[in-house]
């Protein structure tokens, strides 16, 4: 990303489209494949969501304002700039008067699967979520499961050129004055 850095003081790109049903929700869909969210999260670049339309189902719709590394004030006045020429930040869905919510149906309970790959996976998610200090019902230890070689492999594909410490995203120092 650095040469786009150099060149460009901003990028804008799209946020999700209309939020889609609870019973077609799939918290794993992140891990599957890559989405319009995940460049911003490998980089850890500074991102502002603003509305920016309506969806055929009448939801908004949103985009995002991606910015250097420590570029927050940048996007912040393009992002302001862009709320003084729309008022989509002003709208509101349509909304059905005296409407009742829908159900909200449980999910489907995920199975987990079996064998010693499987075994080592689960004891690596539990201690990971106990240094976390969560505590992790059956559904979310499934989940954490089922996402967790999609994760792994994400990682793995991050070049390893330097030590942690070296890391851009995680060394930051302050000048004495």
């Amino acid at each position: 990303m650095e040469p786009l850095y150099q060149r460009y003081d901003a990028f804008v790109t799209i946020c999700s489209g209309e939020a889609p049903t609870f019973r077609a929700h799939d918290s794993r869909a992140f891990w599957r494949r890559a989405n319009h969210f995940t460049a911003a999260n490998v980089t850890g670049q500074p991102v502002l969501a603003l509305p920016s339309g309506f969806g055929p189902s009448g939801l908004p719709l949103g985009m995002q304002l991606l910015g250097r590394p420590f570029g927050e004030a940048v996007i912040l006045r393009i992002g302001h700039a862009y709320q003084r020429a729309t008022e989509w930040h002003l709208r509101h869905p349509a909304l059905v008067p005296h409407a009742s919510a829908p159900p909200v149906e449980e999910p489907e309970t995920l199975t987990e699967p079996h064998g010693e790959a499987v075994t080592a996976l689960r004891a690596e998610c539990l201690a990971a979520a106990g240094r976390a200090g969560l505590d992790l019902d059956r559904r979310m230890l499934a989940q954490l499961l089922d996402g967790a070689p999609y994760a792994l492999a994400m990682a793995d594909r991050m070049p390893r050129d330097h030590g942690y410490a070296e890391a851009p995203a995680n060394v930051l120092t302050l000048q004495s004055p």
